[in-house]
């Protein structure tokens, strides 16, 4: 009767070792995806840091802009050069590109 005995026995620590094996390789599967899912979420945040920093400039420059009109409008209209003529102050949208860098 010890015989049965020691065969389940044995089973039972045999299970016991392949519950191990399965939780500790599930547990390398978890680690490896979350590790895919830190990556892609360090790549999201960079994406929008670069975002933010561009909009920073993009926000500065626009400023500068502003407070040169709110000048150039305080002085009148008048210009450097003397002429009142928007038309000979525009320059094309490719002077001023508020979206480089």
């Amino acid at each position: 009767m010890e015989q049965p005995d020691k065969e389940v026995q044995a089973l039972e620590a045999e299970v016991k070792v392949l519950n191990t094996e399965l939780a500790l390789q599930n547990a390398g599967n978890r680690r490896n995806r979350l590790k895919r899912e830190i990556a892609e979420l360090e790549e999201a945040m960079e994406k929008q840091r670069i975002a933010l920093v561009n909009a920073n400039k993009n926000r500065k420059a626009a400023k500068t802009i502003i407070l040169s009109l709110m000048d150039l409008n305080q002085k009148g209209g008048k210009t450097p050069t003397g002429s009142n003529s928007p038309s000979d102050n525009e320059g094309s949208s490719e002077d001023f590109d508020l979206d480089e860098e």
